[in-house]
């Protein structure tokens, strides 16, 4: 059995006439498995803060009148439950608390902290369901005026400095971001556009989940490189993959994420 507290993921089965309840943070399912359909029922959390985990695989399928019922036909259902944490399926906006200066020649390690999604897939082989973040996140749209974007997520999570201060979570992923001047000048780094559907998501020893590391690297003002580094951080060595990631490395969306950070984007 897995330990619901540290790592809620993994693979289930469900008799027939059999149902389950999940909650994870702020979001909630109810679940049940019939000879030719799967019932699912979410709910959207009131409190941004809920940390609470709850598993009841096999359970009660007792969904309250609020919540969103949807019914999957198949011709024959199999026992196979599959639940798996994602990153976000749009790069991230946020900001420091305060704008963050760079001296020349220095570097520095910021940590982020996201909601994550939840994706459900049933069946031999596995067939998906539905891909739900835990979190409502708002909408925005990065780039600047006169150059394409493209539609992201906008948060005021804090942006941090100390590990001491991070504490992981199975509900939140952290982001390492590897920034380094190497330009002659100072730097000031004023937001960040997390390219989130291009990373890889893993877990440590103690179930907290880290997403792979982004570098921001200034050559020269107003000139700086992002690249995406493969393979766990540190911080989640020893632990394993948990989901790989949305889509292909796209140098036009890298770009794109460099050209917000001195455009006009979108505010929070």
């Amino acid at each position: 059995m897995v330990d619901t507290i540290r790592s809620w993921w993994g693979e289930r089965s469900l008799a027939l006439g059999e149902g389950g309840y999940l909650r994870l943070g702020a979001r909630e399912l109810w679940l049940q498995r019939s000879a030719h359909d799967w019932l699912v029922a979410t709910r959207d959390g009131r409190d941004p803060l809920a940390q609470e985990i709850a598993l009841e695989l096999p359970g009660v399928f007792a969904p309250p009148a609020e919540a969103r019922l949807c019914r999957y036909a198949f011709s024959t259902t199999h026992p196979r439950l599959s639940l798996t944490p994602r990153l976000a399926d749009r790069p991230l906006i946020c900001r420091p608390e305060a704008p963050l200066t760079l001296l020349p020649r220095q570097q520095v390690e910021l940590l982020v902290s996201s909601p994550i999604w939840v994706a459900l897939a049933v069946g031999e082989p596995l067939q998906p369901l539905l891909d739900l973040p835990l979190l409502r996140l708002s909408d925005s749209w990065f780039g600047p005026p006169t150059r394409p974007g493209g539609l992201s997520y906008a948060t005021t999570t804090r942006v941090l400095t100390e590990r001491s201060a991070v504490h992981p979570s199975p509900l939140r992923a952290i982001t390492p971001v590897a920034v380094r001047n190497s330009s002659p000048t100072p730097v000031t780094l004023e937001r960040l556009n997390l390219p989130l559907p291009m990373l890889e998501l893993y877990h440590d020893r103690q179930g907290g989940l880290w997403s792979g590391v982004v570098k921001l690297e200034w050559e020269r003002a107003q000139e700086v490189e992002l690249t995406l580094v493969e393979g766990p951080p540190t911080a989640a060595a020893g632990g394993e993959r948990v989901a790989t990631a949305r889509q292909a490395v796209s140098r036009n969306l890298l770009f794109q994420a460099v050209d917000y950070l001195f455009g006009e984007g979108a505010g929070l």
